[in-house]
């Protein structure tokens, strides 16, 4: 008897997933498998067609903390780092820091602040728990860290970041950072913020 055939779209997904746990893995391809008509796969099928692709499912529960950012939607680790400051517990595997879920719901449920900003999906299917997650979307996102985007006053000239304006120009970002913050001009230049 043969088993059920795995589309090319469907082993896409399968490699844009490696690495998450394999119960998020499970929950994401239902959710797919309903909106394109894919045959519902169960773990073990799921567990065996990563294993056959080559694909990481060594941490069962665990993610590392590029994964974990990604999984939540954020642009960089630096909130993850963030999150361990308020007590996110992590453990050491292979020299790589592995955060479980259990403990990601928990930092959740005692700071739903830290995860504004994230993905509602994946929020949905990490924390099961609608109103948590209605909680978390209700705070604004965090600006710090984020780029700000800039223009050079009295000009149409726009940028996503200091640094694209500061590679533009031939400058280092810092000085257009204080030429915003004291509202004067450096190196021949007036900045001001983009809303």
């Amino acid at each position: 008897m043969t088993g059920k055939h795995w589309s090319p779209d469907e082993e896409a997904q399968l490699y844009e997933w490696a690495g998450l746990p394999l119960e998020i893995i499970r929950q994401r391809h239902s959710v797919m498998a309903k909106r394109h008509h894919w045959p519902q796969r169960s773990k073990t099928s799921l567990r065996v067609k990563l294993t056959r692709l080559g694909l990481n499912v060594e941490i069962e529960d665990g993610l590392s903390m590029y994964k974990l950012a990604d999984l939540l939607g954020f642009r960089s680790e630096s909130r993850i780092e963030t999150m361990m400051k308020y007590g996110l517990p992590f453990t050491e595997i292979k020299g790589k820091k592995v955060f479980f879920l259990k403990d990601v719901k928990a930092l959740a449920q005692q700071q739903p602040k830290l995860f504004a900003g994230g993905n509602r999906e994946a929020l949905s299917w990490l924390l099961e728990n609608e109103p948590l997650v209605n909680e978390i979307c209700a705070y604004p996102p965090p600006t710090s860290g984020m780029p700000q985007k800039v223009r050079i006053k009295g000009t149409l000239q726009e940028f996503d970041s200091l640094k694209e304006a500061a590679r533009a120009t031939n400058q280092h970002h810092s000085n257009i950072y204080r030429g915003l913050r004291n509202n004067r001009s450096y190196c021949n230049y007036e900045w001001e913020q983009v809303s």
